[in-house]
């Protein structure tokens, strides 16, 4: 099996992580047929737009997308699956630089206690 990279936007530039859903776990993703979202440099905040940058998160990403669809085929077969510790600071690690991206912020901006 293939497994997933970096998809860059033909036209503004910025990497992407792009898989396709099994149709089997769509209602889960609210009928999407494309798990999509864009690289976001963990320390700035912004959209990847270099290809070496892209690489170096792509792990995290593709992490976050297993984790997901397991999550999915366990609701599926109704089975409980249980995120650890450190799986739940890397997604909301991942959410808030996400978060931060689409207001152009950088971390050090806010003033947040997130413990």
């Amino acid at each position: 099996m293939l497994m997933s990279s970096p998809w860059k936007h033909p036209k503004h530039g910025n990497y992407y992580i792009r898989i396709s859903i099994p149709e089997r776990l769509r209602a889960a993703f609210g009928g999407k047929r494309e798990y999509k979202y864009p690289l976001v440099n963990p320390v700035t905040g912004n959209k990847i737009r270099e290809p070496a940058q892209a690489k170096k998160v792509w792990a995290d990403y593709y992490s976050a997308w297993e984790q997901a669809k397991a999550q999915a085929e366990a609701n599926l077969t109704g089975t409980s699956y249980e995120l650890t510790d450190k799986q739940i600071a890397a997604l909301r690690a991942d959410w808030m630089a996400r978060e931060l991206a689409k207001w152009d912020m950088l971390p050090d901006e806010l003033d947040l206690d997130l413990r």
